[in-house]
């Protein structure tokens, strides 16, 4: 049984809160690793993530597994334009589940070029 989620005091659910409730739902479990090492071991047996964990979104992407980045900070929005690929917040997830990934592969390449073209100049 996928669990519940409850909103403290009563109070309105937050729009994660309900991102959560939508998951649910929909048969999802909602889990949190304990540490890294747990995550990563968690994340090879998916496949699609959908969290707000920038490192796992990537190690996701890396692994070549469909992966929706839930805006939280400045650092989502930035890696977001650098490698293309849209942000998904509470009210966008059945948009943005027909993003085609090519197109974060392609800049991820472009950028990996980049970045040892510019490792080459560094003095050692």
């Amino acid at each position: 049984m996928a669990p519940s989620l409850v909103a403290a005091s009563g109070g309105a659910l937050d729009p994660f809160q309900r991102l959560r409730q939508f998951a649910v739902r929909r048969g999802f479990q909602i889990l949190a690793p304990r540490d890294h090492d747990a995550a990563i071991a968690f994340y090879d047996g998916v496949d699609l993530h959908i969290g707000s964990r920038l490192h796992a979104h990537l190690l996701c992407l890396s692994r070549a597994r469909r992966s929706w980045l839930v805006p939280v900070d400045g650092r989502s929005t930035g890696i977001a334009a650098a490698l293309g690929f849209p942000l998904c917040g509470p009210h966008e997830l059945a948009a943005a589940m027909d993003f085609d990934f090519e197109i974060v592969r392609a800049n991820a390449r472009q950028s990996h070029a980049d970045l040892q073209r510019f490792l080459a100049t560094v003095p050692r």
